[in-house]
């Protein structure tokens, strides 16, 4: 029942994000409301797809 809470109301979130952060060679940008990652491209200055597992645990 929780996951799917969070799951809904990351559904809901509108999605503001913090500036771009670097962390194990990747870049990317979170949501400061819902904590959501995204990858980040800085050639086109553009966030690219979510990321499916949190940055703190994939291998570096």
């Amino acid at each position: 029942m929780a996951s799917f809470l969070s799951l809904f109301l990351q559904k809901l979130c509108p999605h503001r994000f913090s500036w771009p952060n670097s962390a194990h060679g990747q870049d990317y940008q979170t949501c400061v409301i819902c904590g959501m990652a995204y990858e980040y491209d800085w050639v086109t200055i553009r966030r690219v797809r979510r990321l499916a597992a949190p940055l703190d645990s994939r291998a570096g």
